[in-house]
């Protein structure tokens, strides 16, 4: 069979998938066309970041049209693997590197020098992806084993690896077992009952909490010393009052 391209023999055969002409158990504009696997990629621009590829590729077949920025290396293809037994005995070469594989399939996806796109869409050769995720916002770097990690998978490997896990709230690292006793007495998070109103406050957030427990007190103690120096003010008028009148009685009494 002929690539739909380049019109060659088809070498390493795909199948495009992402076009809405694309019908899953029906006839559909790709049923009958297979494309190179290289050529496939430089026809859905898989061999360039997000935000480089043009806005539209119109389906070769109709109307249909896609927008390659929204594609990557799972959601735009499929390997047709029945034409690949078709081929058996035949040793593959692959695009990339050059050399002979009898399971193409499986090389392509690890090879060194074929296209790997990270989930923030940036595309570069697979040996060279290290470099790059380093610095991605989408892969952390592991507090044990310090290997680089996607953020969506750091959990599941600090729990199979290496028998830890994240707190939920706070995201500090502790061991599986005592994960309750950290939320419960550790967790900076953790819900605490405040003493004088009783409401539950973030043990964070307590401190803030009490101070402005104690900005109320202070407006209260400062309008009692208002209250108690107008008091004051007010006995010694009193007292002043009582002496015009009554004190000349004392001296000549």
């Amino acid at each position: 069979m002929k690539c739909y391209i380049c019109q060659c023999e088809v070498h390493i055969p795909v199948i495009i998938k992402c076009f809405p002409c694309h019908k899953i158990n029906k006839v559909h504009c790709n049923t009958y066309t297979r494309f190179c696997y290289e050529c496939m990629v430089r026809f859905l621009q898989l061999n360039q970041s997000v935000g480089s590829r043009i806005s539209s590729v119109k389906c070769l077949t109709c109307s249909e049209t896609i927008n390659p920025n929204h594609l990557n290396f799972n959601n735009s293809f499929e390997y047709d693997f029945l034409l690949h037994q078709m081929k058996i005995g035949l040793k593959h070469k692959c695009p990339y590197c050059f050399l002979d594989f009898d399971n193409i399939f499986s090389h392509v996806e690890t090879c060194g020098s074929a296209f790997f796109q990270c989930d923030c869409g940036y595309v570069t050769i697979r040996d060279l992806s290290n470099f790059h995720i380093m610095g991605c916002s989408q892969y952390t770097k592991c507090s044990v084993c310090e290997l680089y990690i996607k953020k969506t998978e750091y959990k599941t490997h600090l729990e199979t690896i290496h028998e830890l896990t994240i707190c939920d709230k706070c995201n500090e690292i502790t061991k599986i077992e005592n994960l309750s006793a950290h939320q419960k007495f550790l967790c900076r998070f953790r819900l605490v009952r405040c003493r004088f109103c009783k409401e539950n406050i973030e043990f964070l957030s307590l401190n803030q909490h009490l101070e402005e427990h104690k900005k109320q007190l202070e407006g209260v103690i400062e309008n009692l010393k208002n209250l108690l120096r107008n008091m004051y003010v007010k006995y010694h008028d009193i007292s002043r009052e009582q002496n015009n009148y009554f004190e000349r009685y004392f001296l000549t009494g």
